[in-house]
């Protein structure tokens, strides 16, 4: 009996441990300490570009230094661990497509999470769910209806903003004001892609998953002796 029970606890001890702690949908802004708690994979690059800042006139170019927190795991490629290419993201070789198919849906449950920092400041967070699987904890955002709804069920504030340069119109709202946080949702009956902006600068464009895979290298996680 003494057995069955502690049997009972230690699967009790992993289901808590193996689940979600943080609602990714929520608008909070989370800190990197955080993200690597929660098992993310920590990869960076760093660019030299115009500089724009006063106390720097003197300096025409600076180096920024861009950190990006994901659920997606490194693997080698072209000698250097980087954020393994799962389907979603740029063209593969057909070799590989099951493997990295499998662990999309099985692993990542056909979501993948990305948070940019930059000089340790949080820029934006993107979410691709493929096929929405709410009972893993996946919100269903494939209509404007399923999102309101789903703030509203939260109690976050939450406003459609129409601009039509930005596909954005009353029948089809695409850009929200989700607790005051400009927040983009490109949606379908599938699935969709989500960018929560939480600086003033404009959004990044739909090429940056690319950017970030081919250019960031793998940095560290406190999980990846489990996955690797």
């Amino acid at each position: 009996m003494k057995i069955k029970i502690s049997v009972l606890i230690v699967l009790l001890i992993t289901f808590i441990l193996d689940k979600e702690v943080i609602n990714h949908y929520l608008p909070e802004k989370i800190t990197s300490k955080e993200l690597l708690d929660d098992g993310f994979y920590k990869y960076s690059f760093t660019e030299e570009v115009d500089n724009d800042e006063n106390e720097y006139e003197n300096i025409s170019r600076v180096i920024q230094r861009y950190e990006v927190y994901s659920n997606i795991k490194p693997e080698m490629y072209k000698g250097k661990f980087r954020p393994m290419n799962v389907p979603s993201f740029i063209n593969q070789d057909t070799g590989s497509t099951k493997k990295r198919q499998d662990y999309l849906r099985n692993e990542l449950m056909n979501r993948t999470l990305l948070y940019v920092f930059r000089n340790d400041t949080l820029l934006y967070k993107s979410i691709t769910v493929i096929r929405p699987q709410t009972e893993n904890n996946i919100a269903d955002l494939t209509t404007s209806e399923k999102i309101k709804r789903y703030y509203d069920s939260l109690k976050v504030p939450i406003k459609a903003i129409i601009d039509r340069n930005q596909f954005s119109t009353q029948e089809h709202p695409t850009i929200y004001l989700i607790n005051n946080l400009r927040t983009e949702i490109q949606y379908n009956y599938s699935g969709y892609d989500m960018i929560t902006n939480y600086g003033k600068e404009k959004m990044p464009g739909s090429n940056t998953v690319y950017q970030w895979y081919s250019r960031s290298e793998f940095v560290g996680s406190k999980n990846l002796s489990k996955d690797n």
